[in-house]
């Protein structure tokens, strides 16, 4: 009898650990300025990346809608830009370019967690967000052309000089690399879903990285529904961009976040908003 306990409690601590997930704070207030301050995730060994590929990333943006590094490595070869603003977004892969269209009503959310993903095939690419498609699209990439990577910077470019990206000021978790071209309906799949891919990554997992693999203090352990943006209401709220604009920037910010700009109704209203500014 005490044995099939401990056998049971076993099972249930393996699957209570399976439900958690790595995740990456990059802060608003203490961005890198240097490079030993950048959010850098060390592979415990050399993996291989080429066409066919496919990988998807959690995000959860905290500050102004820009061109943001969502992550990169050391010399540009593996790397993922978005230009909410323009509506463009970028992947290199071994020193070729594909750009994809952010449709103006992306979906995008501040302080809110999103399900993004890429698809490659030898002359295809489709792009699905939060259960939708954003874009698909023909590339001239070379296929079976491998690169190969051993540490990738997180939200950040590690030259800290690029003007054509910021750094990513939010949340990063559950990056997952395939060497497949999973299915559009898969991906729509994967991104609607709450929860580990049930198609396991054989290039990179997420659910095997550790603390230990990345620098810095501002990475943790959430429960994998933390970051889910399933089932939310979607009720109204007011969230404060941390940066000064004019009405037009702010006004395009808020419909680049799919909101509104918000106008104090009350008296109490404006002074308690008021009180917030910067």
């Amino acid at each position: 009898m005490k044995i099939l306990r401990l056998i049971i409690f076993l099972v249930f601590a393996y699957c209570w650990c399976k439900e958690t997930v790595t995740v990456i704070d990059l802060n608003p207030s203490n961005p890198p300025t240097e490079k030993d301050e950048i959010t850098e995730l060390s592979l415990t060994e050399n993996v291989k990346v080429s066409v066919p590929l496919t990988f998807c990333l959690r995000f959860n943006l905290q500050d102004r809608i820009s061109a943001r590094y969502m992550f990169t490595n050391k010399d540009d070869k593996f790397t993922l830009k978005l230009r909410f603003l323009t509506g463009l977004g970028k992947i290199q892969l071994n020193g070729d370019e594909i750009f994809f269209k952010i449709p103006k009503d992306s979906g995008i959310r501040p302080f809110y967690w999103h399900h993004f993903c890429i698809s490659l095939n030898k002359e295809e690419y489709w792009v699905v967000f939060d259960g939708r498609l954003w874009s698909n699209g023909t590339h001239k990439l070379k296929p079976y052309q491998q690169i190969s990577i051993d540490q990738l910077f997180m939200g950040s470019d590690y030259k800290l000089d690029n003007a054509d990206a910021e750094n990513f000021v939010g949340k990063l978790s559950e990056l997952n690399i395939w060497s497949t071209s999973i299915p559009l309906d898969k991906l729509i799949d994967i991104t609607k879903s709450c929860g580990h891919p049930k198609l396991v990554p054989d290039i990179l997992q997420w659910l095997n990285i550790t603390n230990s693999m990345l620098t810095g203090d501002n990475n943790h352990q959430s429960k994998i529904n933390q970051v889910c943006s399933q089932g939310k209401t979607e009720t109204s709220y007011h969230k404060l961009i941390p940066h000064l604009h004019d009405q037009d920037g702010a006004k395009n910010t808020c419909e680049v976040l799919n909101g509104q700009l918000a106008s104090p109704t009350t008296l109490d209203e404006y002074k308690s908003w008021n009180s917030k500014k910067l």
